[in-house]
């Protein structure tokens, strides 16, 4: 079943939930422990790239954990200190991460602690670097974000 969703909030995949700008046609999805099991690690990450390039701060903290345990990809503290620190930038009351739910801290607390434990596998230049990307992604409208 098709219907018109108004600016809103999307359910999508286990990444929790997308902003609309638009009013757009979804298909019914189905429930979230399903769609988790049934899509690829491969395809996971593409969704959860796509949303965070689209400013999606759960989808970046998804990414940025990602990336800072390795997880579906090469283990890359710069690009993990990157998507949380964009995510900590884009969390309003619109979004709530669902894992900071789950914890009961409030977001964008989870991303900053992530973020400060990230940091400290990091050195210095390793952080500027970081942030350095954060500005150049953020610029570009998500456009250079690796």
């Amino acid at each position: 079943m098709t219907k018109k969703l108004p600016i809103c909030l999307i359910p999508m995949l286990a990444l929790g939930f997308i902003a609309c700008k638009k009013e757009a046609k979804v298909s019914q999805p189905p429930a979230i422990g399903e769609l988790r099991r049934s899509l690829s690690v491969a395809e996971q990450l593409k969704r959860i790239r796509a949303s965070a390039g689209q400013g999606n701060p759960v989808a970046q903290f998804n990414l940025g954990g990602r990336y800072a345990n390795g997880d579906g990809v090469k283990q890359d503290h710069v690009q993990a200190y990157m998507w949380l620190t964009l995510s900590i930038e884009n969390t309003t009351d619109r979004y709530v991460m669902p894992q900071a739910a789950r914890s009961g801290m409030a977001p964008p607390r989870a991303a900053i602690n992530l973020r400060e434990s990230v940091a400290k596998e990091m050195t210095p230049a390793d952080i500027e670097k970081a942030k350095r990307r954060a500005q150049v992604c953020l610029k570009s409208n998500y456009k250079r974000c690796n």
